[in-house]
């Protein structure tokens, strides 16, 4: 068998082992990759879209992140199992680029009703999702989340800010229903402390967006589903929800997860 028939074999091998979960009618959650899975989500049925893709880290000009080596440091925090940069889950992390982005919002376009996407990024990202926005036509708006200083460095600004971009069209308007600090563009919201992924969001946030920009029983997708934060904050706000996550063991933490809340709710 030559190399390439090889590969060929494996990923078809990857793509069969990956599967859906239906927990019910209202939540579906699938394990494999987004740009492979995205395929069988339906044009215009997607309300709202709320998701963490990988970002793109270039801190060493010309070597992009995945062919980094982890540097020597005594850091509990860089040498940590989560955080380690060795690890083949944060390289995957680290190099999403124009390429990636410009293909993943043209799904997402094609899969919503009217376009109305929140996306965690970096600000190495920001431009080209905009860029991408002006390109379809579409509006957009920078969101802020704040976090505490954890490390200050006085060579440079510190990275204690992480970013939301907001792209979306006419007919797309915010709930007024919620208080009045929820439309600020900035979130204190305090980092996850016990983590079970790596960049896993605040539900706070997550309830948040979803309170803002859909309405009960609205289908919410999130093609990064990580945990499972996005799912989790959709149900409890009796929306429903697609999850697509390509990494097995997060997929089975986000389920976990997803069916807790779920229980929980059907007991009251």
């Amino acid at each position: 068998m030559t190399e390439k028939n090889s590969n060929y074999d494996r990923e078809i091998d990857i793509y069969n082992r990956t599967f859906d979960v239906d927990l019910d009618e209202d939540i579906k959650l699938i394990n494999g990759d987004c740009f492979d899975k995205i395929n069988a989500i339906d044009e215009k049925s997607i309300d709202l879209v709320l998701t963490d893709p990988p970002y793109w880290h270039k801190k060493s000009p010309g070597k992009p992140y995945s062919e980094r080596t982890q540097s020597n440091t005594s850091s509990r925090f860089a040498n940590s199992k989560l955080y380690n940069q060795d690890c083949e889950m944060m390289k995957k992390m680290s190099d999403f680029t124009n390429i990636e982005i410009w293909s993943f919002l043209d799904e997402i376009k094609r899969v919503m009703k009217i376009m109305n996407a929140y996306i965690f990024c970096n600000e190495t990202q920001l431009p080209y999702y905009c860029m991408w926005s002006e390109k379809n036509k579409l509006m957009f708006s920078v969101l802020v989340w704040e976090k505490p200083l954890s490390i200050i460095n006085k060579n440079r600004f510190s990275q204690n800010t992480e970013y939301i971009i907001r792209i979306y069209d006419y007919g797309t308007a915010l709930r007024k229903s919620n208080p009045s600090d929820f439309y600020g563009r900035v979130f204190h919201d305090k980092p996850v402390r016990d983590k079970s992924h790596p960049t896993e969001k605040p539900l706070s946030i997550c309830e948040k967006i979803i309170n803002l920009s859909s309405n009960i029983g609205d289908v919410i997708l999130d093609p990064f589903m990580g945990s499972g934060t996005t799912g989790v904050a959709a149900i409890k706000n009796k929306r429903k929800f697609i999850g697509m996550e390509i990494d097995e063991r997060f997929f089975f933490i986000a389920k976990r997860k997803i069916e807790e809340r779920t229980c929980q709710l059907s007991l009251f």
